[in-house]
């Protein structure tokens, strides 16, 4: 065994322990579907300017990511996405988000 330590981890690395994760979750996760979020915001060529990115299993909500274009920080954009991704997450029952 040795561990490799890289500041550059591939797309494969990430999926791997990604993976691995889940399927270990799934001992203890009653409802074992994972599902992706997504909320953004966009203008008027369709280029993301701020978005959440999340996960959801059970009665939970991961939030991956959270990004806001510079031109729009200090206008409660980022709160608005929280405050978007909490409502879906109240409209299924999540019991729970964390960062």
């Amino acid at each position: 065994m040795k561990t490799r330590l890289t500041y550059a981890p591939t797309e494969h690395d990430l999926e791997e322990i990604k993976t691995a994760l889940r399927t270990f979750n799934r001992n203890f996760v009653p409802q074992s579907k994972f599902r992706e979020l997504g909320i953004f915001v966009e203008d008027e060529n369709g280029s993301k300017q701020a978005g959440i990115v999340a996960e959801t299993v059970g009665n939970w909500m991961y939030i991956q990511m959270l990004w806001v274009d510079e031109s729009l920080r200090g206008k409660d954009v980022g709160t608005q996405l929280i405050a978007e991704a909490e409502a879906e997450g109240n409209w299924k029952a999540i019991e729970s988000s964390y960062d």
